[in-house]
Parts: C-alpha cells; structure tokens; sequence
C-alpha cells in the first residue's frame, strides 16, 4: 500500500522553526528590541513640604494688607466730637494726639474756628485742596474738610463763627489715606489671590505623587 505524501501548506513553504534553544526571531521589517525591557517609571514624588512656603506667604500678606485696609478706613471714619457754630469755646477730648480735621456738612459757608491748647493758640491752616473729593459719610451725614489742626495733648478748645451747622472734628482724611486705602485693598486681593492658588497647586501635588521616601 503506497503511504500518501504529507499535506503542503496552501501557499509557500512552512516557516522555519528555530533551532533548539534559540528564541524564535520577530518577523522581518519588526523592529529588533535592543537590551534589557525597561521598567515602567515608579512616578514622580511629591515635591517637598518648603513648597507650601510661597503659598504661605502669600497668604500672610493678603492678612497684613487687609488689617492695615481695615485699621485705616476706621481711622480715617473715627470723630472726635461735634460743636455747635456758636461763637463760644466748646472742650473736645481727642481719640490721640497728632493731626485733626474739621469738617462741615457743607462746602460753601464754612465757619471760621479758633483751637486752643491748655489757653495756648493752635495753629488752625485752611484745606486749600479741593476738599470736596475727599468728603466722609458717617452717623447718617456727609461732612468735608475744610481746615486741619495739630496738637500734642488729648484735649482742646475750640471755638467756630456763628453758623447754622454743627462742626465735626475727626481724624485727617485726605489723598494720602486714599493711596493707602487702595494699596492695601489691591494688596490684599492680589496676594490673596496668589497665596490661595499657589496653596492648591502645591497640595494637589502632594497628594496626587507618591512618597518621597
């Protein structure tokens, strides 16, 4: 009985095995791999606890601005006392010593006052800016500078031509604690804003990565 020949593949010669051993080679046109696999990368750490440091800072200095915000605008509202235009010399106890202002609810008409110290003169220099940008809004009425004094004591008299408005006496406000009042409040919101946003950044960081040990 004749043995039939062995079934060829339909197309070609089969492929040649590898000899013993040897690992079977990638098919011509594959890219050979060169040396050892490399390991997947374990991830970056976490960056260092000095990170939050910026963020922190930033933070502080947003809360210093906006106190040196807040302690100005009070200042700068605090009244000493009221006293009537009359004619005659009225005691007005001062928060501190320093610089002082009058005020008058009115820009036109605005008394003449005389300020006295322990029977001494005080020295009373009329505003020569345009002191209606610089009007305050306290205990329900608008009131606008319009001269300014400077003592060493806690204490004065002060005496204001006949009128038909009350005089206020206050803390000075002016360009100056406008400036200030803008710096800090630009202050504050910018290191805020910086100081809150580098905090974030950093901690998402921190969590997200793994240990640095």
């Amino acid at each position: 009985m004749t043995t039939p020949p062995p079934e060829q593949p339909p197309y070609g010669y089969p492929p040649q095995q590898p000899p013993y051993g040897y690992p079977a080679q990638p098919p011509y046109g594959a890219p050979v791999p060169y040396g050892y696999p490399v390991p997947p990368s374990p991830g970056k750490k976490r960056p260092s606890a000095w990170w939050f440091l910026p963020g922190a800072l930033g933070l502080v200095l947003a809360v210093v601005c906006g106190v040196l915000f807040g302690v100005t605008v009070v200042r700068s509202l605090s009244t000493d006392g009221y006293l009537p235009a009359d004619g005659e010399a009225h005691a007005i106890s001062l928060d501190d010593s320093g610089d002082h202002m009058l005020y008058f609810p009115t820009e036109e008409g605005a008394p003449q006052c005389a300020v006295t110290e322990d029977g001494a003169a005080v020295a009373v220099e009329p505003l020569t800016e345009d002191v209606g940008d610089y009007d305050v809004g306290t205990d329900g009425e608008t009131w606008i500078p319009f001269a300014e004094f400077s003592t060493d004591g806690t204490s004065v008299d002060i005496t204001c031509s006949a009128a038909e408005e009350e005089v206020r006496v206050g803390a000075p406000f002016g360009e100056s604690q406008l400036i200030t009042i803008g710096i800090t409040a630009i202050g504050a919101l910018a290191f805020g804003i910086l100081g809150l946003v580098g905090t974030i950044v950093v901690a998402v960081l921190f969590i997200s990565r793994r240990p640095r040990h």
